[in-house]
């Protein structure tokens, strides 16, 4: 099961102990929204759990080994990759 609140936790602590301020990781691209305090990060971890519920199950299974499997690859290819996994799953 994903905890996304788990995973947030483990970024904060990951950019506190290396005194990395937010606006630096999200520039970077290791986060793609940063929050000012515990409030707002439960709030952001609480819409992107909405936003990943409005879709089927089989679209959220089947999204979680294409992200491990385009990690590895460069752009070109997991374009390539990824297109052909969507005309395979119409």
């Amino acid at each position: 099961m994903c905890r996304p609140r788990a995973r947030a936790r483990v970024c904060v602590c990951v950019c506190v102990r290396y005194g990395w301020c937010g606006c630096v990781v999200q520039r970077i691209g290791l986060v793609g929204q940063v929050a000012a305090d515990e409030a707002e990060l439960d709030q952001l971890v609480d819409k992107t759990v909405r936003q990943i519920s409005k879709n089927s199950p089989a679209a959220v299974r089947a999204c979680k080994p294409l992200i491990e499997t385009v990690d590895s690859m460069s752009i070109a290819e997991s374009a390539n990759y990824v297109a052909g996994q969507i005309a395979v799953h119409l």
